[in-house]
């Protein structure tokens, strides 16, 4: 039987969630996803949802939540499908 689990960091701008995060996952050998990383990268993307977050990031502003939920449900489940 395989057990799933999964480690969210949160915090404020600033608190090393980054670094923490990406040295635990080096260490125990899991997969680390940054929000931002992906969101970046659906950014260089030409969907729609691509173009919004393109346009939030250029103007500093907050991604739509249903976008960043959306964008991250997608790398979880491709992580998990991947081992």
């Amino acid at each position: 039987m395989c057990i799933v689990r999964r480690v969210f960091f949160l915090g404020p701008p600033g608190c090393s969630r980054l670094e923490n995060s990406g040295a635990l996952a080096e260490y125990f050998q899991w997969k680390h996803i940054s929000t931002g990383d992906t969101l970046r990268s659906a950014a260089e993307a030409k969907t729609p949802a691509g173009q919004r977050i393109a346009d939030c990031l250029t103007k500093f502003q907050y991604v739509d939540d249903e976008i960043v939920i959306d964008a991250v449900s997608k790398e979880i489940q491709e992580a998990e499908k991947n081992g």
